[in-house]
């Protein structure tokens, strides 16, 4: 069972990135982090993209655009990290509603967990809320 955690970006790469280290301390669920970016003037895309690319190998992490998702992905095995470019502010709920499209996309996911990017986690958040919406 996969999770896929969606976080909107807008000029908050910071905050987002925090936001990131936090998921990736997750322990007990297997997770997939949908970062979609609402066409931010701070430079965003490309420090996501710099900080991803320190993080994760090539097959770990995607990026992709609006576009590509809406025409349909399938997202490769052992993906942990998606950056979608929106290239125009959607606001909160159709930023949201990008990584959700692409997330139902995929074959392997159970749950979808709409996470704020000013936002820290424990590590044990997901694997407890995992355990909730199964009981």
């Amino acid at each position: 069972m996969k999770v896929f955690v969606v976080i909107v970006n807008w000029n908050g790469w910071q905050d987002t990135i925090e936001c990131l280290e936090s998921l990736l301390c997750s322990r007990g669920a297997d997770f997939v982090a949908i970062v979609c970016d609402n066409a931010s003037t701070d430079n965003s895309l490309s420090e996501l993209d710099q900080w991803a690319a320190s993080k994760f190998c090539n097959n770990q992490y995607n990026k992709l655009t609006r576009a590509q998702v809406v025409a349909g992905v399938e997202l490769e095995n052992g993906c942990q990290l998606v950056l979608i470019d929106n290239a125009a502010n959607l606001g909160f709920a159709g930023g949201n509603n990008v990584g959700v499209h692409l997330a139902m996309q995929q074959a392997n996911g159970e749950y979808i967990w709409l996470l704020n990017n000013d936002t820290t986690i424990e590590p044990n958040a997901l694997a407890c809320a995992v355990k909730r919406m199964q009981e």
